[in-house]
């Protein structure tokens, strides 16, 4: 009986330490935005949405993600702005809209953005942005830290590869509380990801990813 539960405590502190551990390694480990120094400029920078308020602007972290590509790209790191990501009917616009127009405000073109409205996760992220850009040469991820190297696997799952990423912040000056949240909402969506993606994954590889719910990856 000791012997079972002692296997029982081990298996739950992995699952606890795991995705713990990488929430706060892709946190505190990754390279801030403001750090980019490529050769060459990117050719397309996919920024991940997050959230928007009542009268359709960005929320505080969608509009540091989009502040920090616009600056990204002003200052010649990436030549084109994917964003990616959407909300519920009751909104207005979808979130990546409304990053877009927080960007124009802010002077990039029109013409050099692009925007994938219909994921609800960050797998249809990936997914759902992979006709936009899996044909630049070159892409770079911008999230937030604790969110970047879920999100940049969730890119090579898609099929695409990964030439870059950086961090906004490492949880975005969010209070305390929320970080909390955050974290355990990670330890929940690493294992829940990993499920989701790798039964889609099987599926895709016979052709019959179709016969899933729309809502399999949400």
């Amino acid at each position: 009986m000791l012997k079972w539960l002692r296997r029982l405590l081990i298996a739950a502190l992995i699952v606890v330490t795991v995705p713990l551990g990488m929430t706060l390694g892709s946190a505190y480990l990754s390279a801030p935005c403001s750090a980019l120094q490529p050769d060459a400029p990117f050719e397309v920078a996919l920024v991940l949405a997050s959230g928007i308020d009542r009268t359709g602007k960005p929320g505080p972290s969608s509009a540091l993600r989009t502040e920090v590509a616009v600056a990204a790209w002003h200052a010649g790191h990436v030549e084109r702005l994917h964003f990616t990501g959407t909300v519920g009917n009751s909104q207005p616009v979808s979130t990546a809209e409304a990053m877009r127009r927080w960007a124009e405000g802010l002077g990039v073109p029109r013409e050099v953005m692009t925007v994938e409205d219909r994921s609800r996760s960050t797998l249809e992220n990936a997914l759902l942005s992979r006709p936009m850009v899996a044909k630049a040469d070159s892409r770079l991820v911008i999230t937030t830290g604790y969110h970047l190297w879920r999100s940049v696997g969730s890119v090579w799952w898609a099929g695409m590869s990964v030439d870059g990423a950086c961090m906004t912040a490492p949880f975005d000056n969010a209070p305390l509380e929320w970080v909390l949240e955050f974290m355990r909402l990670e330890v929940i969506k690493v294992w829940v990801n990993l499920a989701r993606a790798s039964l889609y994954a099987g599926l895709r590889a016979f052709g019959q990813e179709d016969r899933l719910p729309d809502w399999f990856l949400a």
